[in-house]
């Protein structure tokens, strides 16, 4: 059975483009983000996106949580990199939550005002 309602790859990253060129920002993002399966089914996708210009890193999670209260949310946070899965060693690393459509929005805005190091 196929979930329509995912936020997988492309779709995420489409929509992040959407909402780069909305935002009138003169940056571009790269996106390291890969597609979650789990015995052959699709869960959602993890990764980065960075903005090489800044350095900004912003890790996500699109798999849904089975806990009530997050699952309907996705798991955004700043990283230090692209290997950064944890975000332990920042003081700015904790996570944040966001809904499919506020997610873009949040990728954007995260790397274009990124916290000082």
């Amino acid at each position: 059975m196929k979930n329509n309602s995912l936020l997988l790859k492309r779709k995420l990253e489409m929509r992040v483009e959407k909402a780069l060129q909305a935002s009138a920002a003169d940056f571009k993002i790269r996106s390291t983000v890969k597609n979650v399966r789990i015995n052959g089914e699709s869960r959602g996708c993890s990764g980065h996106f960075i903005n090489d210009a800044t350095g900004a890193c912003v890790y996500i999670n699109t798999e849904k949580s089975v806990y009530s209260p997050l699952s309907e949310l996705n798991l955004i946070r700043y990283a230090k990199d692209e290997k950064d899965f944890s975000s332990n060693r920042i003081s700015y690393g904790y996570n944040q939550w966001a809904g499919d459509d506020e997610l873009p929005e949040r990728i954007v805005a995260m790397l274009q005002n990124p916290p000082s190091r």
